[in-house]
């Protein structure tokens, strides 16, 4: 096959779930279909930026293996640390924890290389809706539900758990979590 579908495997995130996600992506990455698919590793970093991560950091142990990077950690800091425990980093800084892990790309550029977004992200970002609505901006074809059924169910449940802890709720009926279904 000579064009090959491109799957953006889009992991990582702000989130306190992005070990999580990193596992989920590179399961995502060892078991697509070479001779169908290019999987294309596309780590979100916990400010937001969009980097094609080169392939030999899919295998790291954690996301803190591999960035920030050991040069950008305190000397005297007995723990291996996310970015954000740098403190605020300016725009230039960002940019320098990133080189030598791959391309920043914005999702402007994200569109003209991936053909696919295979969401792996969790938590606040992945799971509300928000990089739903960034992909259905810029056209983007992704995994998942649409954007805005996120939002409606979690206000739905939220309202049921309101409702149960005023004691509103029926003691006879238990308030069960909706269940997300999603064919694609």
């Amino acid at each position: 096959m000579a064009n090959k579908i491109r799957i953006g495997i889009i992991f990582g995130g702000p989130s306190k779930e992005r070990e999580i996600s990193f596992a989920g992506g590179r399961t995502v990455y060892d078991n697509l279909n070479k001779s169908l698919f290019e999987a294309v590793p596309i780590f979100v970093d916990s400010f937001g930026n969009f980097i094609e991560l080169h392939w030999e950091f899919i295998y790291k142990g954690s996301i803190r293996d591999f960035y920030p990077p050991v040069e950008f950690l305190p000397q005297d800091s007995p723990f291996q640390l996310y970015a954000e425990n740098l403190g605020a980093l300016d725009a230039a800084t960002q940019d320098n924890l990133l080189k030598g892990l791959g391309r920043k790309i914005s999702v402007e550029e994200l569109k003209h290389s991936i053909d696919f977004a295979f969401l792996c992200l969790h938590g606040p970002y992945g799971e509300d809706g928000r990089i739903q609505g960034v992909f259905e901006f810029y056209g983007i074809p992704y995994s998942g539900s649409v954007r805005t059924g996120y939002p409606a169910i979690a206000n739905r449940y939220s309202k049921l758990l309101k409702a149960k802890s005023a004691s509103l709720a029926s003691s006879n009926r238990p308030i069960r979590a909706p269940v997300l279904v999603s064919v694609f």
